[in-house]
């Protein structure tokens, strides 16, 4: 079920990097937030209509249902979408 991935040779300074995403994945290691996001890459000034909102709350709570997202994570996403929504409505 799903795919494999085989490393065949890894340096020992890119180690700690590839054990944080294994980690990250099997649920040993907390996630950390994403680079772009800790970077402020992501500011919108579009803001978004009721649909586009709505697709996403349940999209949050399907991954959410789905154990993709973990229930904190997800929690965050959804109070900052609403943060979103309230200033865009």
């Amino acid at each position: 079920m799903g795919m494999g991935l085989q490393f065949t040779r890894v340096e020992r300074s890119e180690l700690p990097i590839l054990e944080q995403w294994i980690g990250e994945l099997d649920g040993t290691a907390p996630q950390r937030a994403d680079s772009c996001e800790q970077a402020g890459e992501i500011e919108t000034e579009m803001p978004i209509d009721r649909k586009q909102w709505y697709v996403l709350h349940e999209m949050v709570i399907g991954l959410m249902r789905k154990t993709v997202v973990g229930h904190e994570e997800g929690k965050a996403m959804l109070q900052k979408l609403l943060q979103e929504s309230s200033g865009a409505r």
